[in-house]
């Protein structure tokens, strides 16, 4: 199939990071002889900056992808969304009309987000005669920054695309609750990189580690004031935090305060997938008692490793968390956090690690996630004959 590809959101020079989940979709799908094609129109917020021209066409390659983008300031259109949309679709068509003369035709398009792409997908799906599907992600529709200003836009999404999917089931609650009558929405999970596989443990510390941006609703300064508790009367314990963000220094002051810690927690700063894959393989349990997720795609990079995660039951890990694989708690309670994070480390051998490696991969693998979506295209290109 040719697929054209519209992200919301997609790694730059600016941002290398931005949507790496899109960059392994997209791999994936081109790694099952499909043709695909990125098509972009950034979003750039105030103070405007990037390396490249402004409202020009940009050709680039990326991981062997053919990537065709446009930087547009946004002009504070956002807190206007008829007026957003209208601006953004201009410059969509521009591209999709420069895509075009060059000779290239798609069987599908294929958005990821209703805001901004996924919307305008729809005005392109009926202007270019190209059946559409989307996948939303969005935290912001569960965190409810998103105003209902915008679920107008949302519902007509869900509505005019031929497959409209959600990555978890939270998700797509808060979708119907914003007026989608739609009883067509279908879950379609993140998947997990093939580089996160099984691995023995090999480390002298029974080790804790967080993953995740220094941000509050990651509650990673509760996670600390809980570790802090229960390494009283532990010696052999760990604590790894993987991130940046405002809340760093806030951290640092807490652990210069309590000098005992120095030994006992280790920020690492922003690390690479890789890194990441590699801190996995030598920590016993995931801990992120985020208040909300849409999924959580470290969740099942833990599990894929072999590691037990412990969550609350923030929406994303709902889904995903059982008590098999791990512990899930409420929601801001620091008692079932500590008495979650002893009881794992007190039951560390009832857990079949090989198991939840196993487990994870069966439903989040790329096999399983992008077999289920190409089944999807296939069967819409067979029903629009």
């Amino acid at each position: 199939m040719d697929i054209l590809f519209l992200p919301s959101w997609y790694e730059s020079e600016e941002e290398p990071r931005s949507g790496i989940f899109f960059t392994e979709q997209a791999l994936a799908l081109k790694n099952e002889n499909n043709r695909v094609v990125i098509a972009i129109v950034d979003i750039l917020n105030f103070p405007y900056k990037c390396n490249a021209k402004k409202f020009r066409i940009i050709e680039e390659k990326r991981h062997g992808i053919d990537i065709y983008r446009i930087k547009v300031p946004s002009l504070m259109t956002g807190r206007f969304p008829s007026v957003f949309f209208k601006y953004y679709e201009l410059f969509y068509i521009k591209l999709f009309e420069y895509i075009f003369s060059k000779g290239l035709r798609f069987d599908i398009m294929y958005a990821h987000s209703f805001w901004h792409a996924g919307y305008i997908g729809t005005i392109l799906k009926k202007r270019y005669k190209i059946p559409l599907i989307v996948q939303e992600h969005r935290s912001m529709l569960i965190s409810y920054e998103f105003s209902s200003k915008i679920n107008k836009y949302l519902i007509k999404t869900v509505d005019d695309a031929d497959a409209f999917y959600c990555v978890s089931e939270k998700l797509r609650s808060n979708i119907r609750q914003r007026g989608s009558k739609n009883s067509n929405i279908a879950i379609l999970p993140n998947m997990v990189e093939n580089q996160f596989a099984y691995s023995e443990l090999n480390n002298t510390m029974f080790s804790y580690t967080f993953v995740g941006n220094l941000i509050d609703s990651k509650r990673v300064v509760q996670l600390v004031k809980c570790f802090d508790k229960i390494s009283q009367n532990k010696k052999d314990i760990i604590l790894y935090i993987a991130g940046e963000g405002p809340l760093r220094t806030e951290l640092e002051i807490y652990i210069e305060n309590h000098t005992y810690l120095k030994k006992k927690i280790k920020l690492l700063g922003l690390l690479s997938r890789e890194e990441i894959r590699d801190l996995l393989k030598n920590t016993n349990v995931l801990v992120l008692p985020s208040t909300y997720e849409t999924f959580g795609v470290v969740y099942i990079e833990a599990l894929a490793t072999g590691r037990p995660v412990i969550a609350t039951k923030n929406g994303g890990a709902n889904d995903i968390v059982n008590s098999e694989n791990g512990i899930l708690i409420d929601v801001d309670n620091d008692q079932q956090l500590c008495d979650a994070m002893n009881k794992i480390y007190e039951d560390y051998s009832s857990y079949d690690l090989v198991k939840i490696s196993n487990d994870c991969i069966k439903k989040y693998s790329e096999r399983a996630v992008i077999g289920q979506l190409t089944s999807k295209m296939k069967e819409i290109l067979y029903d629009q004959q």
